[in-house]
């Protein structure tokens, strides 16, 4: 019999994610505290997006999250005075997310840029795997999700 913790995929991916989220909220919250893994990547987005805005809807669809998480998220940057949100001008039944000068100047001030945190957090876990090894991984991840896709 397999080993309940240890034998299935989905379990191991599961268990990696939550040590991968512990790493890097860590990381984030010397920046903000209570800042996300999720929250963050939605920061850097913003903030390298030329605009230095996206529609509410394009997040959800770039993260592959429910309207509901992306409600969450964005309200909670909003709180903490990083994004502000407003009405489309284009259709005012969608909603447009702004990175705010707080939320920029917060960008700005991580030394090495924003990737550097997601750099460090993925070299520390990959650490010992080649290029190759890693590039396989990805493509591992990528294949299994379009797969679960498949399932919705």
């Amino acid at each position: 019999m397999k080993d309940l913790c240890t034998a299935y995929v989905g379990n191991n991916i599961k268990i990696v994610h939550n040590k991968i989220d512990t790493v890097f909220t860590k990381a984030t919250n010397k920046l903000v505290a209570g800042l996300t893994n999720t929250q963050y990547l939605v920061l850097i987005y913003l903030s390298e997006e030329t605009t230095k805005c996206a529609l509410q809807k394009e997040i959800e669809t770039k993260f592959e999250l429910s309207h509901p998480t992306t409600v969450g998220i964005v309200k909670r940057l909003s709180v903490q005075d990083l994004v502000m949100t407003r009405p489309y001008e284009k259709n005012r039944r969608q909603t447009e997310v702004v990175i705010t000068t707080k939320g920029m100047d917060l960008m700005n001030s991580i030394k090495n840029g924003p990737r550097s945190i997601l750099n460090k957090v993925d070299n520390d876990a990959l650490a010992g795997f080649t290029e190759e090894e890693t590039s396989q991984l990805n493509s591992f991840l990528y294949r299994i999700n379009n797969n679960l896709n498949k399932l919705d």
